[in-house]
């Protein structure tokens, strides 16, 4: 059974908008999807997460706060994501070196092309976020 740890992270602002990843140019599977990525060896979650932001968007992660831990057990896998919440960086902060960043109403980011789970941990973020007050 293949072990698979990530970090993830969804950006916010007070009006709820959010940015996503648009990998269609970029990574096979979903066209969109959250920015972070796998777990190094000996690599706590959040210092994946620092990582993983600095390399796709050349910025360093500041203020987040952890959302929720995914598991999925399968024959195949065994798999946990960390999704983590964070303020959405200035468009002069971001410069993505992973796919493109597309900027969208938290709405619209349930319409696009994104993996059953994907759209599941857009949920609960938006959950998380109506509860934590951070959107208006």
């Amino acid at each position: 059974m293949k072990k698979i740890r990530k970090s993830l992270v969804c950006f916010y602002d007070r009006a709820g908008r959010t940015l996503m990843q648009d990998r269609r140019n970029y990574k096979k599977g979903s066209e969109f999807g959250f920015f972070g990525g796998s777990m190094e060896k000996d690599e706590t979650p959040e210092t994946a997460l620092l990582r993983e932001i600095e390399e796709e968007l050349s910025i360093k992660l500041r203020q987040f706060d952890f959302v929720k831990e995914f598991k999925e057990i399968t024959q195949e896998h065994d798999l946990i994501f960390y999704l983590y919440a964070a303020p959405l960086p200035s468009s002069e902060e971001r410069v993505c070196k992973e796919g493109k960043p597309v900027f969208t109403t938290l709405d619209n980011a349930l319409l696009l092309d994104l993996a059953e789970r994907g759209k599941l941990i857009l949920k609960e973020y938006i959950s998380w976020l109506k509860k934590t007050d951070r959107i208006v």
